[in-house]
């Protein structure tokens, strides 16, 4: 039964839910919000890695997929003892202070990282 009832804007409201739904997508403002962080979290442990013969800063390493980024400490071998920087680099964090370059940089760097990520985000919303 046809009550002469029009809906406006029901397109305009359909285009943006798109808009909103490719935003939340690894293709979208999401996704280029977790590359930035995950690359500004690889940067500060790099930076803040001892750098006695430099193989824990270079071994740290970014990686994304789809909505879920880390920085994990790769198995370059240290050029002095052999071992590979992913075993020692549990230890080093361990011993905390200047040594601690993961908890230092989530600590220091987490404000700044989320309020650039959550920025791309709204940025790429409609």
């Amino acid at each position: 039964m046809d009550q002469g009832l029009t809906i406006q804007g029901y397109q305009e409201l359909q285009a943006a839910a798109h808009k909103l739904i490719d935003a939340t997508r690894p293709a979208g403002g999401l996704g280029a919000a977790v590359a930035a962080a995950t690359k500004a979290y690889a940067e500060g442990t790099e930076r803040r890695a001892h750098q006695r013969t430099g193989t824990l800063a270079a071994s740290q390493t970014p990686e994304q997929d789809g909505l879920r980024g880390r920085v994990y400490t790769a198995a370059n071998s240290n050029p002095e003892s052999g071992v590979p920087a992913s075993v020692y680099a549990p230890f080093e964090n361990a011993r905390g202070g200047s040594h601690g370059f993961y908890t230092a940089t989530f600590r220091q760097d987490t404000p700044s990282v989320a309020q650039a990520a959550i920025a791309a985000v709204i940025r790429a919303l409609p």
